[in-house]
């Protein structure tokens, strides 16, 4: 009988052990999880003898070849410049005082303009030109990428791929946006 009651005894300690184990994993992974920024681990999260990668034939699509190369012809004797594939974090800072700064931060590093245009002396920012083609699932700009280049006080332009405009009509678009050509 005593041998019972020490075993009963001993079951209820080791149960009593387990919840307060388990209790303490579960209240140190959710401090973890809603607590501060999310920190990059660098390599640790891959075997790096396992990475393979493969160049792409282009940093352009053939349309935004032709694009940039039509702006390239148009800009050739001026004071622009148009440079293909620029993140907007390159472009833009958000406030200082905007909630959720680190994650706007963090989405604008995420985005680019298709081509920009800037001065060719300071290569100030002039006009970005954003791209969508709707065969290729590269719908409208999302809101964000507008929203923020609206604040920022720049001008775009919004080019449909499946239907780019002639070097003509591309020039008065680019006059219409206030580039002195």
């Amino acid at each position: 009988m005593g041998q019972a009651i020490i075993a009963v005894l001993g079951l209820i300690l080791a149960k009593l052990i387990v919840d307060v184990v388990k209790e303490n994993i579960s209240s140190s992974s959710k401090k973890a999880s809603s607590s501060g920024p999310i920190i990059d681990l660098g390599d640790a999260w891959v075997d790096l003898n396992q990475i393979s990668s493969r160049q792409r034939e282009s940093l352009l699509s053939r349309e935004e070849i032709l694009l940039f190369q039509m702006l390239d012809s148009i800009l050739f004797d001026s004071n622009y410049k148009v440079f293909p594939k620029v993140r907007l974090a390159d472009l833009l800072t958000p406030n200082p005082n905007i909630p959720n700064r680190a994650e706007y931060k963090r989405r604008l590093r995420e985005r680019a303009v298709d081509l920009l245009i800037v001065e060719k002396q300071n290569l100030k920012p002039l006009l970005l030109i954003l791209t969508n083609n709707s065969q290729n699932k590269k719908a409208e700009p999302d809101q964000l990428s507008i929203r923020s280049i609206k604040t920022a006080g720049l001008r775009y332009l919004i080019i449909k791929l499946d239907d780019l405009p002639s070097s003509s009509s591309l020039l008065t678009k680019l006059r219409e946006a206030g580039l002195n050509i």
